[in-house]
């Protein structure tokens, strides 16, 4: 091989070389932007690293270096931006919310059904709504349990006999 076409090897061996530190910079930084962007949606780190098909270390390590919590503040700032700005929007239309709704409130021919949900909702938002309780409970469950909660839920929501159906206490299995 003569020195020319040698040269023309080595300098297409340099090129492909800086390709692939080329790409290989550029997927480190679409996989940093990516952790941020999963990271400023609140998911955790093992999840990213799941995801990504990469380390927890490296999550932690873009999350805890300067460029990580430099883009992440960022990427928190563009978001605050951008709900104080659908925030203004917002408080733009209230007014005229509620002039449709007091329309709707005070239109004699509309549904005493509709009108009645907005009272309902005008004052939820108000602060002036039903409680509203939520109980959650951890228990396991066999298919026996659940069919005797199906039979229980039928029950309540027909009735018997116009009454509501008090059944024993189911035990935990």
């Amino acid at each position: 091989m003569s020195t020319r076409e040698q040269v023309a090897v080595d300098g297409r061996r340099k090129l492909d070389e800086e390709k692939a530190s080329y790409q290989s910079a550029k997927q480190v930084w679409d996989n940093h932007r990516e952790i941020a962007r999963r990271l400023a949606l609140g998911q955790r780190s093992g999840e990213i690293a799941k995801a990504l098909h990469i380390s927890p270390q490296v999550v932690s390590n873009f999350r805890n270096s300067r460029q990580g919590r430099d883009i992440l503040r960022a990427l928190h700032e563009q978001r605050n931006a951008e709900v104080t700005s659908i925030n203004k929007r917002i408080r733009a239309l209230l007014p005229r919310a509620i002039d449709v709704l007091t329309e709707v409130l005070n239109d004699e021919e509309v549904k005493p059904e509709t009108r009645v949900r907005v009272s309902a909702d005008l004052l939820d938002r108000g602060g002036y709504g039903a409680v509203k309780k939520q109980l959650t409970a951890n228990v396991p469950v066999n298919a026996d349990v659940l069919e005797e909660l199906k039979r229980r839920r039928e029950a309540a929501e027909n009735g018997v006999n116009g009454k509501i159906e008090v059944v024993e206490e189911i035990e935990e299995v």
